[in-house]
């Protein structure tokens, strides 16, 4: 690593790469399945991007709480909260396991709570609706039991009384 001084700012080596790098071979020893890897594999490269992008450190001991809630916060901005619950969840691992390997002290999520994720309301059928519902849907909803089906070629179904 060196450091530069750069119009008053230092400019520090950048291990991040590397570090994504051995971080996806700690998963794949520990078995952990394509679609995790790939996840937070991607989580990794997002949160280097942004770093990046921001020029703000991507040295694992330089990145701190305010780096990774700006990237966060960024996500929150652009995506759905459970898309920035997902990236916090795959930071969370990435920099667990970075203490784990012994090349930071703390987690800079040490005291960070996930994105909240709201619950949405399913959608509600107004009256009338469920008349031309599909049939596997319409099968479903049919909870009176006496209600009759007539299914087209279209694929919905009308309700007989």
């Amino acid at each position: 690593m060196h450091s530069d001084h750069l119009n008053g700012r230092v400019a520090v080596g950048d291990d991040y790469e590397a570090l994504s790098v051995s971080f996806d071979q700690h998963l794949a020893a520990e078995n952990k399945s394509d679609k995790t890897r790939r996840v937070y594999l991607y989580v990794v490269k997002t949160l280097g991007a942004y770093l990046q992008r921001q020029r703000m450190p991507r040295t694992g001991a330089h990145i701190k709480r305010e780096h990774v809630e700006a990237c966060l916060i960024a996500t929150l901005e652009s995506s759905k909260p459970a898309t920035a619950r997902a990236v916090y969840k795959g930071c969370k691992q990435f920099f667990d396991w970075l203490v784990a390997e012994g090349e930071i002290k703390s987690s800079p999520l040490v005291n960070v709570n996930p994105p909240i994720v709201p619950e949405e309301s399913p959608a509600v059928l107004i009256l009338g609706q469920h008349r031309r519902l599909p049939c596997w849907i319409a099968i479903c909803v049919n909870g009176a039991g006496t209600s009759t089906k007539t299914c087209r070629s279209s694929g919905s179904v009308t309700w007989g009384q």
